[in-house]
């Protein structure tokens, strides 16, 4: 029929349609516009866009290095606006420290000093906005300390170890300029901190500026009697202890150690937590009064008689100064005085041996009232001589009384008014002029006594350092 669309019309005619929609699409879609070769035909287009693609290239190579580095170097970077520095100085129980950086890690050698001595150790320091993670290994065990950032690069906090704490801690952040890093580590800081220019300097040669100074040196001038069981009172006298309310627990200021049992009180447990705590009920200015070790039970030996104690002791208030120490002998349980045998009876041997309890205080005078308490000293009459059953030596001048001379007589002799079996009084060293001094401020003392019936017996002995004059 005329006019009738045939089969070959209706193909055609779909091929167009087909062509036509293929021809936009590629107009539309860049992949399309080159399949049907229609980008050669315009190579302008891609010269014009050229231009635009060094602003979003990625940065030079060299920088990729520093890049991969950034995870190692600063895991949880801080506000301090140098990253974790490049050294610390640490104070803590006082010790005073370098932490140097191992370059690009988190990782610190750590250098203690405290007059004589030593301590080395490894260090991984973390810092996640203003708290601080540390963890310290070395060959005695571990420690793991916690702490906080403050705006002014210090930080402080506590930490505990593998042998004791808690144990406060302060410190500060050295930064270095970044013309000193090398440039890898330059990179990860720059990728860091984008937002800072240059790193606050810091010195690391000083101590903090808000270190307080004591008001006076603390010093332990007496203690004891100190029994071998847990629950006791045993006073500490001296000066400048600062103060502090009554406390259960494991404080950081205060400590007794048994040198021969190799025994703290306080002190942690292996895995923290106070494990040998200390009851005290009184800490004032001029004396500490301790009630009991609360580990043991009521009745219960906490040392054994003749163990050598180590008492140490700082002022609260002073928490970067160094501890003051003083050492007794645990004795017996205060005995009544020895009837056997009358006083003055040649070689009558006391039921136990001589046991002093508490000396002091001692100052520098040579002229002063010192006095001695304890078990078994026997008896004797006032003396002003050299007697060869009592003497105390500067340990730190070398220097005894009483003594003799090169030649033999009495050169430094003791002024002994009053001798019982449980106290002994010395008034001076005549040697000496009145209001002169004998001894130094801070010297180490060592006072020996034996029984004058008793002598073929050892003398027994406790150390005490000089204190200053309480006049």
């Amino acid at each position: 029929m005329k006019g009738a669309w045939t089969r070959g019309d209706m193909l055609a005619a779909l091929g167009v349609l087909l062509m036509v929609v293929a021809v936009v699409s590629a107009v539309v879609n860049p992949e399309l516009r080159r399949w049907f070769g229609l980008d050669r035909a315009s190579p302008t287009v891609q010269k014009a866009e050229k231009p635009q693609a060094p602003p979003v290239l990625p940065p030079p190579t060299q920088q990729q290095p520093g890049q991969q580095q950034t995870p190692s170097a600063d895991p949880h970077p801080p506000d301090t606006g140098c990253g974790l520095g490049h050294s610390w100085t640490e104070w803590e129980s006082g010790y005073m420290a370098t932490w140097s950086r191992r370059e690009g890690t988190n990782v610190f050698d750590a250098h203690w000093t405290k007059g004589g001595e030593v301590v080395d150790a490894v260090l991984s320091i973390n810092i996640d906005g203003n708290h601080v993670s540390i963890d310290r290994n070395e060959k005695n065990g571990s420690c793991k300390y916690s702490g906080t950032v403050k705006d002014d690069l210090s930080v402080s906090g506590t930490f505990g170890c593998s042998w004791g704490g808690p144990v406060e801690w302060k410190a500060i952040i050295g930064c270095t300029e970044p013309a000193t890093v090398s440039p890898p580590v330059a990179h990860v800081e720059a990728a860091v901190r984008p937002a800072k220019t240059e790193p606050r300097k810091v010195s690391v040669s000083t101590p903090p500026a808000t270190r307080p100074k004591a008001q006076g040196r603390t010093e332990i001038t007496g203690v004891g009697p100190i029994g071998p069981k847990a629950w006791q009172r045993i006073v500490i006298d001296g000066t400048h202890f600062g103060t502090n309310p009554p406390i259960n627990g494991c404080p950081d200021f205060i400590r007794i150690s048994d040198v021969n049992a190799n025994r703290s009180f306080p002190s942690l447990g292996p895995w923290g937590g106070c494990n040998n705590p200390i009851l005290i009920t009184s800490w004032t200015d001029t004396e500490i009064v301790i009630e009991g070790l609360p580990a043991y039970q009521r009745g219960q030996d906490a040392f054994t008689v003749g163990d050598k104690l180590k008492i140490e002791v700082r002022n609260p208030q002073e928490s970067w100064a160094k501890m003051v120490w003083y050492s007794v002998t645990t004795s017996a349980e205060v005995a009544k005085p020895n009837s056997a045998g009358s006083p003055g009876s040649a070689a009558s041997k006391t039921q136990e041996g001589t046991q002093i309890l508490s000396v002091g205080p001692i100052s520098a005078k040579a002229w002063q009232k010192i006095v001695i308490t304890g078990a078994h000293f026997g008896t004797n009459a006032p003396i002003n001589g050299c007697p060869d059953f009592i003497r105390i030596t500067d340990v730190s001048t070398n220097q005894a009384f009483p003594s003799t001379g090169p030649w033999g007589g009495c050169n430094n002799p003791i002024l002994i008014t009053s001798w019982t079996d449980t106290r002994i009084v010395i008034e001076g060293l005549p040697a000496y002029q009145r209001g002169q001094n004998a001894f130094n401020i801070g010297d180490t003392l060592k006072l020996e006594v034996r029984s004058p019936q008793e002598n073929w017996a050892q003398m027994a002995w406790v150390s005490i350092k000089v204190s200053r004059s309480r006049n």
